[in-house]
This record gives C-alpha cells, structure tokens and sequence, in this order.
C-alpha cells in the first residue's frame, strides 16, 4: 500500500509495457493516454468503480480489477488483444446478466476470473460463457449461479467446449467425455463411457510394451547380425592372407636377446665381487 489515489504523472513512459499499482486507493483508471505499448495492467485492491480510460491500450494482454467496486463490464472494445481478465470480488451481477455482457466486446479474452461476485442467473453459462470462443481459464465459484446449475462441473465441462480449467481443478479429455455422457445420458451412459476409457487404455498400454518388446527384440537382431558380419569379414581377411602368404600366416617376429658372457659383470666395475681364497 502506497497510498496513491490517482495515475498520474506517466507521459514520458511511453515505452512501458507492465504498470502494477495494486493495493492503493485509486477510483479512476486514467492518465494511461500516452502508454499504448501496455501489455498487463495491474489495478487490484483499489476503489475503482468503473472501467474506463483504456481506449489507447490496443496491445493490452492482461488486465486485473479484482478487488474493486466495479459493478459493470464494460469498455473493453478498444482492448483488442486482452486474454487474461480478472475481476474477481467485485459488485458485479446485481443488474442481472447485463452486468457481464460486456465481456462478449473482448472476443480473445481465454482466462476469465469472475469469482466472489454477484451472478445468480445460470443463464449466465448459455448466454456469455459458451459465446466465449476462445474461453480456456474460468473461476466462477463464489457465485450464486453455481448453486443453481445442475451437476456444475460436469454441465459447465460439457456445454463449454473450450474449456480446460474450470475453478480449482484441470479438465481433462476423460473428464470432459465423461460429462458429456453424463449430460446426454445419465449415470448409466457416464459409465459406460468410463468403462470404454477403461478398455482403451488397457489396449493402448498393451500397445506400448507390445511396442517396446518389438524395438528390444530388433536391437537384439540387429546385434546378432552385425556380429555375423564380422565374423564372416574376419574370415575373409585371414582366408586373403592365406592364399597371399601360401601357407599360414608367419608368427610375429620376437626380437633376440643378447646373451651375457661370463666375463660381463652384470653389477659393474665398483660392485665387482671379490673372489674366495
């Protein structure tokens, strides 16, 4: 906490690309004019109420206004670049769905964090979510839709198909097949889908050793045939001597040792040994 009530005072930092002013007591996003080269926007923990003065932010990636008092989404037009916007624990859903509609302006947005707002309408999932084309990243906990959706998880997981994160948890392809057959089923068709991912991993994982036996057998092959090689270059070689010697080849030469003489004294002159009387 720093205290600052407004931006100000940035014209000459053109060039920046990363402002964080977190935790202080701003209400009005402004003073951004001369910064189009912004690429994430740090305002959480302030006393915004609105989203507004970002018309210049063309190449604005990342944008947090979580912790605000926005009741609205709305403005984000301009940002044609945002793929990350969190607005978590704001005022947001008390209007209804026109609260967040807002968000259909920003079309490349794929992390969406509306957690711990005021959404009760389980419309919400028709009507926004599953018009956000490229949605990848959602936190909708803390809202009272949730409680309003049947079967949460496992309807958001199937409606939403561009979904991979949902809350606190990854969805996986299992999983979303499984919801899937939840939504167009019941409990009877989700398991008979787990039971046909069942059988296609055993089959898949029988796949696999079948696959890693085969490449150690063909290494071992492949072993055996170069040592029949040569071997059989081995022979060739001694046969072509063979015939260019006439015979076996001759051993290696040993080259002689001289013999000592008696008289050579193996200890030298000084070390000479005297003779016995």
């Amino acid at each position: 906490f720093k205290g600052f009530r407004n931006i100000e005072n940035l014209d000459q930092y053109t060039g920046v690309k990363c402002l964080y002013m977190e935790h202080n007591q701003i209400a009005t996003i402004e003073g951004l004019d001369k910064m189009p080269q912004l690429i994430s926007l740090i305002l959480h923990e302030n006393s915004i109420d609105k989203i507004s003065g970002m018309d210049v932010l063309v190449n604005l990636k990342i944008l947090n206004l979580s912790g605000n008092k926005i009741r609205r989404i709305e403005n984000l037009k301009p940002l044609v670049c945002l793929e990350n916007l969190q607005i978590a624990n704001n005022l947001i859903g008390k209007g209804g769905l026109d609260d967040v509609i807002g968000i259909l302006e920003a079309p490349s947005v794929a992390v969406f964090d509306i957690s711990k707002n005021f959404l009760i309408d389980p419309k919400v999932v028709e009507e926004i979510f599953m018009k956000m084309k490229k949605l990848a990243l959602l936190y909708f906990s803390g809202n009272e839709a949730t409680k309003s959706i049947p079967n949460y998880r496992k309807t958001m997981t199937a409606k939403i198909k561009t979904l991979k994160h949902l809350d606190d948890r990854p969805i996986f392809a299992e999983d979303r097949r499984c919801a899937e057959a939840f939504c167009k089923g019941g409990l009877e068709e989700e398991r008979n889908e787990r039971t046909k991912i069942k059988k296609e991993k055993e089959e898949e994982d029988k796949k696999n050793r079948d696959d890693f036996e085969e490449l150690l057998n063909q290494a071992k092959r492949e072993k055996v045939e170069e040592e029949k090689k040569a071997t059989e270059e081995a022979k060739r070689v001694f046969i072509t001597e063979e015939k260019t010697s006439g015979g076996l080849p001759a051993p290696p030469l040993i080259p002689e040792i001289e013999a000592k003489t008696e008289e050579e004294n193996p200890f030298g002159e000084e070390d000479k040994i005297p003779e016995l009387e």
